[in-house]
Formats: C-alpha cells, sequence, structure tokens
C-alpha cells in the first residue's frame, strides 16, 4: 500500500523557495524522489521513514509537480504506474498565497438575496419603477410563483433578512455565507452591474451589509460576495461613454468591432464584456485601491468570481490565468485571509494547476457525476446509464488531478441558482436527494444551497433567476 496527500508534506503551505519534506507511506524500503525544474527531471533518492519514505527538498516553483520512483513502478496522483507517468498525474504541491485556513472544511450557504427573506418590506423595488429590456419590471407577492418575465420580476428580499436569519444559519451548522450579487443593477439577478461601489439600495445599501458583516463577525462567520468582473451592465456609466464616445478612454475597456458590435457574456448584449488588455480596465479592477476586488474587502472575507473561465483579454479569454491570478492576490493583498474561488464551469485542473485560484465550484468533478449517477440524467435532461464504479472513477479522476492543498479547498455542490435544483432532478426523491447530501458532506466545503425559511426561499424546483 502505497499514499501520499497533503498530511503528508511538511509545511503543508510552503512559501516559494521554502524546503518541505514529503514523506510517503509504504512497505518500499528505497525510493528516489522526482520532480521537474526547468524542463528536467531532478532526482532525490529518499530515506527510511517510520512508516515508509521521506525527502527533503525546496519548493522551487508552484506548481511543483513531482512523483516517486519506487521498486514496483512510479507513484503519481492517480495511483502506481509502471512507467513513468505524464507530468499531469504528477502531485501538483503550490506555494503561497493558498486558500485560508478558515476555509478548508468550512459549510458554506448560498443565498440569492432578492429571493431569500425579507427583513424591510419598504425596500422592495414598487411595480414599474424603471424599464428592463425595454419593459416595465414586476413586484411579485413573497409565495407568487416566479413568472414569464425573469430578471424583471423582484420580490423584495434583502440584507435585512439575512441578518434575521443569522441564527437559524448558525443552528444549521453553516459557517460562511456566499451572496450572489448586491451591487446596484437594473435586474433582480445583479449579473448586470452598474455600480461596483454602491450596495443596491433595494438590498438595504451599505449599512445593511455592514451590519450583516458585522453580525457575521461576532459569530465567528464568513461572508463571501459575488464578483461579476467579467463583464458589466449595459447601463454602466463607463459602456454608456464607450457607446455614445469612440475616442473616450472607457471605449477600450470593451472590445468593439469594426461594425460596431461588441463582445459580450454569451453574446447577451446587455452584459459587454471587460476587455483586460485595457490599462483602465486593470486599474479600475485589479490594481487601483478602488478596485472593487479591493475596495469591498473591509466588509467582506473573499469573492467567488463569476464566469471566471472567461475573463481575459480582446473578448477572449486570452491570458486567463494571468488576471485570474491578478484578482486572487489583489483581494489578498488588501485581506491577507482572503477566499478567492472561481464559477470554473468545466474541467478546474488547469487553471486550478496554473496557482490562479483558491479553489471552485466543483461541478465537473462532482455536482454533475453524482447527480447523473442518482437521478439517471444528465444537466440537459439526456439518459445517462452510470454505475457506482464510473461515478469513483470520475470523482477519484478529478480529486487526484488537483494540487494538493486545494483537494481541501474545492467548493462542492449539488446545483445552485445557474443549474436546476437536485431536488428537482431526483423528482422529489428525498432518499436519494439525502444520499446526495451525505456525499456532500464527506467532501472538503460542502455547500447548501437555499433552503427554505419562513417568508424565504421558494420551492427548491422552481430556482432563481439565473444571471
Amino acid at each position: 500500500m502505497n499514499h501520499h496527500d497533503l498530511e503528508h508534506a511538511d509545511p503543508p503551505f510552503p512559501e516559494l523557495g521554502e524546503e518541505v519534506e514529503l514523506f510517503l507511506e509504504t512497505e518500499a524500503r528505497e525510493g528516489v524522489l522526482l520532480y521537474e525544474r526547468d524542463g528536467e527531471l531532478q532526482k532525490k533518492p529518499m530515506a527510511p521513514w517510520e512508516r515508509g519514505l521521506k525527502a527533503r527538498v525546496p519548493v522551487h516553483a508552484s506548481p511543483f509537480r513531482y512523483c516517486f520512483r519506487l521498486p514496483q513502478g512510479y507513484l503519481g496522483s492517480h495511483g502506481l504506474e509502471r512507467t513513468l507517468p505524464r507530468y499531469d498525474r504528477f502531485f501538483h504541491l503550490l506555494a503561497k498565497p493558498l486558500p485560508p485556513e478558515w476555509a478548508l472544511g468550512a459549510v458554506f450557504y448560498q443565498i440569492f438575496p432578492d429571493r431569500f427573506r425579507q427583513g424591510r418590506p419598504e425596500l422592495a423595488p414598487k411595480e414599474g419603477a424603471w424599464l428592463y429590456g425595454g419593459r416595465p419590471i414586476r413586484k411579485k407577492a413573497w409565495h407568487e410563483p416566479p413568472g414569464e418575465d425573469g430578471a424583471r420580476e423582484f420580490y423584495g428580499g434583502d440584507l435585512f433578512g439575512v441578518l434575521e436569519a443569522l441564527p437559524y444559519l448558525e443552528a444549521l451548522g453553516v459557517e460562511a455565507l456566499y451572496l450572489t450579487p448586491i451591487f446596484q443593477s437594473p435586474s433582480s439577478h445583479r449579473y448586470d452591474t452598474e455600480d461596483y461601489h454602491r450596495v443596491d439600495p433595494h438590498l438595504g445599501g451599505e449599512e445593511a451589509l455592514r451590519a450583516l458583516y458585522e453580525a457575521l463577525e461576532a459569530r465567528g462567520m464568513k461572508l463571501i460576495l459575488d464578483g461579476v468582473f467579467n463583464h458589466v451592465g449595459a447601463t454602466h456609466p463607463w459602456f454608456q461613454k464607450a457607446l455614445e464616445d469612440p475616442s473616450s478612454p472607457e471605449r477600450g475597456m470593451f472590445t468593439f468591432y469594426p461594425d460596431g458590435s461588441y463582445a459580450s457574456f454569451w453574446g447577451v448584449k446587455h452584459m459587454p464584456k471587460l476587455d483586460y488588455a485595457s490599462a483602465l480596465t486593470q486599474e479600475r479592477f485589479v490594481f487601483g485601491k478602488e478596485a472593487p476586488v479591493r475596495y469591498w474587502m473591509r466588509l467582506a472575507h473573499g469573492w467567488r468570481l463569476d464566469v471566471a473561465h472567461s475573463i481575459g483579454e480582446g473578448g477572449t479569454n486570452r491570458k486567463n490565468a494571468r488576471w485570474l491570478r491578478a484578482l486572487a492576490r489583489a483581494a489578498k493583498e488588501e485581506r491577507e485571509d482572503a477566499l478567492v474561488f472561481g464559477e470554473l464551469s468545466y474541467d478546474t485542473v488547469p487553471t486550478l494547476r496554473a496557482h490562479t485560484l483558491d479553489g471552485a465550484m466543483h461541478y465537473a468533478g462532482f455536482a454533475h457525476p453524482v447527480m447523473e449517477w442518482l437521478s439517471g440524467r444528465d444537466l440537459h435532461g439526456n439518459p445517462v446509464e452510470l454505475e457506482a464504479e464510473d461515478l469513483w472513477r470520475a470523482l477519484f479522476d478529478h480529486y487526484a488531478a488537483l494540487p494538493l492543498q486545494l483537494r481541501h479547498a474545492m467548493y462542492t455542490l449539488l446545483s445552485s441558482h445557474d443549474i436546476p435544483r437536485a431536488l428537482w432532478r431526483l423528482r422529489g426523491d428525498k432518499e436519494r436527494f439525502k444520499t446526495a447530501y451525505l456525499k456532500t458532506c464527506t467532501s472538503r466545503i460542502p455547500r447548501i444551497n437555499l433552503h427554505p425559511l419562513p417568508r424565504a426561499a421558494p420551492d427548491p424546483g422552481r430556482g432563481a433567476p439565473a444571471g
């Protein structure tokens, strides 16, 4: 039996250049540590240890890639192999900055503010108060089912309502809240931001955010905000200037094409995409002291980066790793123990191995395979035949491929505001639902999604308006 994980690295969270001792539980009496440096494989003979073998080596790069050569083969991230594994099957160890210790194993609870709980009814938008997409917004009664107007429909939940619910959430064992966007926006999902420095007044403004933050601090709980830094709302003044004046500095913050069209999130024209090749975009979103990723670290403990896999230059995700790394480091420069994880909807491994973020929403490596196994259908409703062994292979393959420290920091979920709710996908089968949540709670960062509260969340099958 050969075993190696983060618990076998001392220190487990090294500084770049610091020596780390790597331990391998094995019955083998001899072995060699192989690690990649400057394109070459270096060799370090291992010394005896009471439960196997050990070797000490400096972490010269992040990620630091290595495997073990033993008499019976090569031990990498995916197990024992007869021949030298590819680099992507080596163990990957990162150097600091790394996920904060408070986040490892923390129980998260996601909240969609407009639909969670109403603390001050007078804050709710009025029927027809403004136009969205050329049509008046709708004010819905709290228990009225969602209609066809989607993001035009407002229920009037607010941050004071979240504050009222803290005793209940704390009793559930929740340790951190993740709020979907709270900054001023014309839609109920608020993924089309028009002012990054103003908490939406219909949610209670900065007064409510401060009260919530202070109450969470008093309970030893944490607050994660949703950072929509891939795109802005079309009503944002910066984009309006770019539209109105092609010679304005703001024009370069976005990618315009010769025919006058512009890059946007998924082709949705009311969500124009930011261009990080622009020095002004870089100043306003990354490096400047007023950049929202920095500015709000006084009232939050971290960020979830929306569509993190799409952030980049020239209307694409070019240099994506560079800008994810820069956004994460900006937050950590303001708050050393900040957690910054991303919405990575597909394969998370290439991005996370590039030492960019503290983790990611675990769709591909957890939510999708678990729900396919239990429901017999994929995310889009297509029939899937997944045996328990197939599930194990999928989960292990993703887990093993992650850098060692991030195995403990993935945001593990079954559903979210962006995909159908788990209980609905299981057709109301509560026993299977319990099985799914039991599996979630064996993960590193279990996440609870919008559980119903008095005067709070809707039927879990309906979901919240997606952004």
